[in-house]
């Protein structure tokens, strides 16, 4: 009869306590990220996304992965090296990240700022009307951080991440700097 009451208490405020004491082992961001990309002489503004996973091998420590790509296709000023940047009308510039590394996560009741270190490869394509202009892979490496806002259950807002983003195009080393926000599941 004690063995019966006992598991009856356990299921009854089992799932209660072990939810209380769930670590949250893997979430998924999606959202919208915009990049300054240094292509010399002047700063390209370019919009896209930003998708990333991270798994969390304890509760602040996790391995992460990601993809964001940034477009442009307005015609654009001048810009050094001729190779990145062509003042054309019908330019299409897109810029591809593939990236993974660690992300360290400081847990609060609603807010949760973050850091993370990446490295991967990036790929620039630079098309003027029906010409290839300018087509790239290179190393890259990002470094950043930024604060989600728990707003219930397993759902989060990610209010900011900045990130500095170097890159290597046509011999030359790009400093750009990438925003994102978006939603953590």
């Amino acid at each position: 009869m004690r063995c019966l009451l006992l598991l009856a208490a356990f299921i009854v405020c089992g799932p209660p306590l072990a939810e209380a004491q769930e670590l949250r082992r893997a979430e998924i961001f999606a959202g919208y990220s915009y990049l300054g990309f240094d292509s010399g002489g002047a700063r390209e503004h370019l919009h896209g996304f930003e998708a990333a996973a991270t798994g969390y091998v304890n509760d602040y420590f996790g391995v992460t992965g990601g993809v964001s790509g940034h477009f442009d296709s307005r015609g654009a000023g001048t810009c050094t090296p001729p190779e990145l940047c062509l003042p054309a009308p019908g330019r299409e510039f897109s810029f591809y990240n593939f990236h993974g590394g660690i992300q360290l996560k400081a847990r609060g009741r609603r807010l949760s700022p973050f850091a993370r270190a990446l490295a991967g490869g990036s790929r620039l394509k630079v098309d003027v009307g029906a010409f290839q202009a300018f087509r790239e892979s290179s190393f890259s490496f990002a470094a950043g951080g930024g604060l989600d806002l728990r707003v219930g259950g397993r759902v989060s807002l990610r209010l900011t991440q900045v990130e500095y983003l170097q890159t290597r195009f046509a011999g030359s080393r790009q400093d750009n700097v990438r925003v994102s926000a978006g939603v953590v599941f």
